[in-house]
């Protein structure tokens, strides 16, 4: 086994590493016949590298702790043999420091950072921490620098290269330091949050950046984040900067008052449009899909008496009066004479339930009708005419081309030509839905008090489909 950590090291230079046991249990029986069991345990995964060996004693130890919290289970089996242990082994490349590499010129240039040369291991993370803590004068970038600081960091069952994820346990391990975390993009020469500390009080704040090349990463420190962000406002004098969304202030002041109410959310990245893109740069409207007819949809009225509340409140709140639902009418409207249906009035008992059954019947029924592949009739001369002179498509304003050609769109319930769309919007244009839409206090009232009485499920339903409402432009 060892042989083949080795090799697996030696060809991955870093792996994750668990082990895994098929194991037999026994007990006896009272007549004295002897019964088994089959029972199956793995390890934590450990992350091994060439200058971190695999850990074989905190493996056994785990395992006698599976081992035992099995056996306190009260069955009586104790374990008699291990069948079968198994050595799982994968190549692991994690987002976190690996070696050494190069700071990038234009964030060199800046004179803000100091990147630890650690060429032959994978302690960046460590060298660069401490280089904050212990700031040198001369040859900040020498590893031997902070040699003899190296055991006022605790690093108790953390491994070398250490993860984004495993910061907070360091964290937790190291109470009087935060870390924050930074990565930037090469393309676009901006930043963004890779790990915002949630401790904000520590007295040592700690900024790294990760750098990648490929696949290798390495932390480096970032000792001036003025520095670091210049250049993002027109200003020459130093810059205070929330590490949570990267925005310069002017003064320690304002950034204090800032960082009360955006340090309360997750990190976030301003992130501005492509001024070379036309179209995400000009605020226009793009949802031409909306702008066509409904074929189906629902008009529905409830009536509702107000009824005195004699309830007790608490001192908070006065509720005056409930509104008690004596009956409704539901109306079909559609551009099909044929599926036209008179008015639905009802007023009795159980008047909410015999909404609701009424609506779910009615959408089953425009369902059905909406299913249909009605093949589209013969154009007319002038719609012919109108469909050959198009040059644009009459749902996303584009231009046909080879690739997305001009295609006649058709309504598949009555086989009506509607107009000539590019095959992208007729492959995508379905009938539409709304939601339930109300003016007035009865509805609203309602509807939330059986959302909440009543049946929460079938509320959400009928809030997502209770108008149908269709676009005579079905995908042809």
């Amino acid at each position: 086994m060892c042989v083949c950590v080795c090799v697996c090291v030696y060809v991955f230079s870093s792996a994750k590493v668990y082990f895994a046991a098929d194991t037999i249990f026994t007990r006896e029986l009272d007549d004295g016949d002897i019964s088994s069991i089959d029972a199956y345990f793995d390890t934590f995964p450990t992350i091994i590298t060439r200058d971190q060996d695999v850990d074989i004693e905190t493996a056994i130890q785990h395992f006698n702790k599976r081992v035992t919290n099995f056996v306190k289970r009260g069955s009586g089996y104790t374990l008699d043999h291990i069948t079968k242990l198994v050595c799982h082994m994968v190549q692991y490349n994690p987002l976190a420091s690996s070696s050494f590499v190069p700071t990038p010129p234009w964030i060199e240039r800046k004179k803000c950072t100091v990147n630890i040369c650690n060429v032959g291991n994978f302690e960046c993370f460590k060298y660069s921490v401490l280089a904050a803590l212990h700031p040198q004068s001369h040859h900040a970038n020498r590893r031997s620098k902070y040699e003899q600081y190296a055991d006022e960091l605790n690093f108790d069952n953390l491994y070398f290269p250490i993860e984004l994820s495993k910061i907070p346990q360091f964290e937790r391990q190291n109470p009087l330091i935060s870390i924050n975390v930074i990565s930037y993009d090469q393309e676009s020469k901006s930043f963004i949050i890779a790990y915002l500390s949630p401790e904000r009080t520590r007295k040592n704040k700690v900024i790294l950046m990760l750098l990648q090349d490929e696949s290798v990463f390495h932390y480096i420190l970032v000792k001036n984040i003025s520095r670091l962000i210049y250049g993002r406002t027109k200003s020459h004098v130093k810059n205070y900067v929330c590490l949570s969304c990267l925005r310069c202030f002017s003064s320690q002041r304002v950034l204090d008052d800032h960082s009360d109410l955006c340090l309360n959310f997750k990190s976030q990245q301003i992130q501005f449009p492509d001024p070379y893109d036309p179209r995400a740069c000009t605020l226009s409207f793009r949802a031409h899909n909306t702008e066509h007819v409904h074929g189906f949809y629902l008009v529905a009225d409830i009536e509702a008496f107000l009824v005195p509340n004699d309830d007790d409140v608490d001192d908070n709140a006065s509720i005056i009066d409930t509104h008690q639902v004596s009956g409704f009418c539901v109306q079909r409207v559609t551009k099909y004479d044929e599926y036209q249906r008179a008015p639905f009035v009802y007023s009795g008992e159980r008047p909410l339930e015999v909404f609701y059954e009424h609506v779910f019947k009615e959408a089953e029924a425009i369902g059905a009708i909406l299913s249909r592949q009605t093949p589209m009739r013969p154009l007319t001369s002038d719609e012919q005419a109108t469909h050959d002179a198009a040059t644009v498509c009459a749902n996303c304003k584009a231009q046909f081309t080879s690739t997305n050609p001009k295609c006649m769109h058709h309504d598949h319930v009555s086989g009506s030509y509607i107009f000539a769309a590019c095959n992208s919007c007729n492959l995508a244009l379905k009938p539409r839905t709304c939601r339930a839409h109300n003016n007035g206090a009865e509805a609203y009232g309602t509807l939330c008090r059986w959302s909440f009485i009543i049946s929460p499920d079938m509320t959400r339903t009928l809030l997502s489909e209770l108008f149908i409402a269709n676009t005579p432009n079905t995908p042809k």
